[in-house]
This record gives C-alpha cells, structure tokens and sequence, in this order.
C-alpha cells in the first residue's frame, strides 16, 4: 500500500486554492565571487514564474536567456509553495507571509523587492522559473516514462539586485539500486513507488533550498 506524503501548511494553502479556483543532477554554486553574502534572515519568496498556452507569468530578476517550455499555472503555484515548505525547514529564517507576497506581485519580481524591502525590511527574494515538467506515462509501480523537472532558482539581494546563490534542479526520477529495492521487497513488503511530476518538484525544491542554504550560512 502506498503512504501518502504529508503535505505542509504552504502545499495545503495552494492545494486548497487550486481546488476552489477552478536526467541531469542539481547545478548550482553561488553569485559572483565578488558579491559577499551578508547576514541574511528576512526572506520573501516570490511566486515561480512559467509559460502557458496564455503567455504565463515571466521573471525580470532571472536571467535573459532562460527558456521555459509550456507548463501551468497551477504547476508553478505548487512550486513556490514547495519552497516556502522547504525553507520552512530552517526557523533561523523569517519567511515573509505568503499573502504579503501575493499582495505586491503584480508589481513584477523587481517591482515586488522594492515593495517587500521598503514594507517588510526583508534582505533578500528567493525567485525561480519552472522551465519544464515532465509527467510521469504509466502507472507508479512501472512506469514507461518518469516524472522529471527542470527548475531555475536564484536568492537575490533586494536592495542591489545581486545575485547572492542560484542553481537548477534538472533530474528525471531513477530506479533504486539493487540494494535500495531489497529493501522495499523485504523490508517493507512492496516495491518501488514512481513519483509524480508534481511529487518531483517537491524534491527538487528541497535540493535547491538546501544548496542555497549551504551556501549563505
């Protein structure tokens, strides 16, 4: 029997909203070796920018040359929320309230770190683009394609625009080893359960949150 994943109160937030509304590896770094990473615990997360089959919603704070392929709407509504669930991991952090954002969103990304700065003294603005999602054909015991995501993310000083840290979650999900599957056989009595495209972007969201923090701690 499958164990359904606990969802925090950002996922369930955006779940609820959604509802009533109607293989690479993790590349990542840091900003220039020039910028110096200042003491930061105020962080806004603004919403993840994507492409639609209407235009989408875009980034001014990521850079030119991304290119995102057709995804929704409500796939990148789930992404931001999967970053405020992640970095909700570490209470070092104070994480500007999720309608705080929303309220000053429309101003853009640029438009939104001004606003956020002046009104909520934050340091910096987590943005990210969803550049592809792609689902997972077949059922989740053996599918004939896996899930898999690409992701763009950057942590952005939000009175110089600096980028401090970005990275890019590019994976499709793998089988287990040999090892990892006697486990599930033996141990749990049942096999490997394949993710969703929406359940990956869960795991890369945490990768990319865990690398940023690596790299501004």
């Amino acid at each position: 029997m499958r164990t359904k994943r606990k969802v925090g109160p950002f996922v369930a937030m955006v779940a609820l909203s959604l509802a009533t509304s109607g293989g690479c590896a993790l590349f990542g770094g840091g900003g220039p070796e020039t910028v110096a990473v200042k003491e930061l615990r105020r962080i806004a997360i603004l919403p993840a920018a994507y492409v639609d089959l209407t235009g989408g919603s875009s980034c001014d704070l990521c850079p030119a040359d991304l290119e995102m392929g057709v995804t929704s709407g409500d796939a990148a509504d789930l992404l931001t929320a999967f970053f405020y669930e992640a970095l909700d991991s570490y209470p070092r952090y104070k994480i500007i309230d999720y309608d705080r954002v929303r309220a000053v969103a429309a101003a853009g990304h640029r438009g939104a770190a001004q606003s956020l700065l002046a009104g909520e003294n934050v340091d910096a603005v987590v943005v990210m683009a969803l550049l592809d999602l792609r689902r997972r054909e077949g059922g989740d015991e053996n599918p004939t394609t896996p899930a898999g995501a690409t992701i763009y993310a950057a942590l952005v000083d939000a009175s110089t625009f600096d980028v401090l840290w970005q990275g890019t979650f590019d994976k499709n999900e793998k089988a287990s080893g040999r090892l990892v599957s006697r486990y599930y056989a033996i141990v749990r009595g049942d096999r490997q359960i394949w993710k969703t495209a929406d359940e990956f972007m869960a795991v890369g969201a945490g990768d990319l949150v865990k690398s940023m923090v690596k790299r501004i701690d």
